[in-house]
């Protein structure tokens, strides 16, 4: 092999094992989403329950507990 064949074929090699490298971290930056989704589908299908059986939760709450929730459904859903 000649020295600009082997100079071509390094670059080559290190130029893939970049492109290599960067897939990695994007698949694993994916992955890491798919773990948030994920946990946060299941936060949704809990809130879902609660809508459910709102009235019957609501109904078992004093005063002070249904305030405490109105408020924290304004801080967090309305001012969103």
């Amino acid at each position: 092999m000649t020295e600009k064949r082997i100079k071509v074929y390094t670059y080559t090699r290190v130029s893939t094992a970049m492109q290599i490298d960067g897939i990695e971290s994007d698949l694993a930056a994916a992955r890491d989403k798919k773990s948030v989704l994920e946990a946060d589908k299941m936060t949704a299908e809990n809130i879902y329950r609660v809508l459910i059986n709102f009235r019957q939760i609501y109904d078992i709450m004093d005063k002070g507990e249904r305030k405490e929730l109105m408020e924290a459904v304004n801080n967090k859903v309305i001012r969103r």
